[in-house]
């Protein structure tokens, strides 16, 4: 929520406060008493009844107290209600994607997501110039850029950022006794904010125990609702037409989201469900 949003709801709730009390004070004084009620500046007593049958008595006292609770409750309950929304839209991605707010939960879910694998190790932790690293160098044989299948380059050099400092090419396994190269795909992408990662995972996490595989996969707009996406993620691939820069850096360009898909991978056991890894992807074919 930003401050100018925050500001408004503040002056609202404020205002209704305020209305209340108002209230509350110009309403008309009750006598002390709920035998009979006077008014100030009622008018006099209408005449007494000439004797006749007796009548049930009647009870009209009206006291201010119980209303005054109810307002008071309606008014607690509304501040309660705020602060309520206020707290959900913190563990939540706006709508639009341009930004977002890691809340308490948010935080404590992406701590144990990441005891569970490496996916916010490797898709949500890195900036931007790990994820680039990530990438790798390009491969040649004889001189000759390699590429694959689908028009993308071949990598090498891989460097994970899982590791400390994001220095090295070896994947971590620290219950391995061996580490492997690290791998990249043809794209190293992330999420930009923790809280779609948490709504990404919690969507995903879902399908797979519905239908019992270890792979779930969505669609970007099945998570997060019609519209442009990109603004919730980042990625790079490297240019097939131009793989590097006249100072030799690789030229990576950056991943177009839309259409494209978030994959989860999970381990499943009896009694539990482990978060292996979690990516968003471009659609198959968008690029190169």
């Amino acid at each position: 929520m930003n401050g100018r949003t925050a500001r408004s709801a503040a002056r609202w709730l404020v205002a209704f406060v305020g209305a209340v009390l108002f209230w509350l004070l110009h309403a008309p004084t009750a006598a002390a008493s709920c035998g009979t009620i006077t008014y100030e500046g009622g008018g006099d007593p209408a005449p007494a009844k000439p004797p006749g049958l007796p009548e049930l008595p009647t009870h009209r006292c009206v006291s201010m107290l119980p209303n005054a609770g109810s307002v008071a409750a309606v008014s607690a309950a509304l501040i309660a209600a705020t602060a309520h929304g206020i707290r959900l839209y913190r563990n939540g991605a706006p709508p639009d994607g341009a930004g977002g707010t890691s809340g308490l939960d948010t935080d404590r879910v992406v701590r144990a997501l990441a005891l569970q694998g490496h996916a916010p190790q490797r898709h949500l932790f890195p900036d931007a110039g790990a994820l680039r690293a990530r990438k790798g160098r390009p491969k040649y044989k004889d001189g000759a850029l390699v590429l694959r299948l689908n028009g993308h380059v071949k990598t090498k050099d891989h460097v994970d950022p899982e590791c400390d400092k994001g220095i090295c090419t070896k994947e971590v396994k620290p219950y391995a006794s061996t580490l492997s190269d690290h791998f990249c795909g043809d794209y190293a992408t992330r999420f930009r904010h923790a809280a779609d990662f948490v709504r990404a995972e919690a969507h995903l996490r879902e399908k797979a125990l519905r239908d019992g595989g270890d792979t779930a996969r969505a669609t970007i707009e099945e998570v997060f609702g019609p519209g442009d996406h990109t603004a919730r993620f980042e990625g790079y691939y490297v240019d097939p037409a131009d793989p590097e820069n006249d100072d030799g850096s690789v030229n990576l360009l950056p991943a177009d989201f839309r259409g494209g898909h978030i994959i989860a991978r999970y381990r499943q056991t009896p009694d539990a469900i482990w978060l292996v890894t979690m990516h968003p992807s471009p659609r198959s074919g968008r690029h190169p």
